[in-house]
């Protein structure tokens, strides 16, 4: 019995249909209409409880209960409208962008260059690729920041210096 619910979750996982159309991610574009601008506010219950009071005259959407947006970017978006949407964008591509600046710069050691291309590679992965089929944890992306700020800080102190 547990090995049926295993595949079945793994199929779940895997369905498409769950997520597009009238899925996690078709109903979180309809929450996404109705506050576009300003978003529903942050947090877990937030998103929740604007999902749960539209589910009763939404017969079309697949989950009756809200199972969250399992988008990361939509997560922003619901939750502080478009502020939020460009602030997300803002926050991966200035990620991005100051790695791409450290690890170009020659005066790098091989240890910091190897350190931010794992950082480029964790966040792309957590992110970018797993953030965008499902929730993620907001807590490993700042200390993927921390780091990122530490070698920018020492960059600069050696500069200085």
């Amino acid at each position: 019995a547990m090995i049926n619910t295993f595949i079945v979750k793994i199929a779940q996982g895997f369905d498409t249909g769950q997520r597009l159309g009238h899925g996690v991610w078709g109903a979180t574009f309809d929450l996404i209409l109705q506050q576009a601008w300003m978003g529903y506010g942050y947090g877990d219950a937030a998103y929740t409880a604007a999902y749960n009071a539209l589910a009763p005259d939404r017969p079309e959407w697949f989950f009756r209960e809200s199972v969250g947006a399992h988008n990361s970017i939509l997560t922003h978006w619901v939750a502080a409208g478009v502020f939020g949407l460009f602030a997300i964008l803002a926050l991966y591509a200035g990620f991005l962008f100051g790695a791409r600046s450290l690890i170009c710069q020659h005066s790098n050691s091989p240890a910091i260059r190897n350190l931010l291309h794992a950082g480029v590679a964790a966040m792309l992965a957590l992110y970018l690729v797993r953030g965008q089929v499902e929730t993620v944890r907001w807590d490993s992306y700042g200390t993927l920041m921390a780091v990122m700020l530490w070698l920018f800080a020492l960059k600069q102190s050696r500069n200085s210096a």
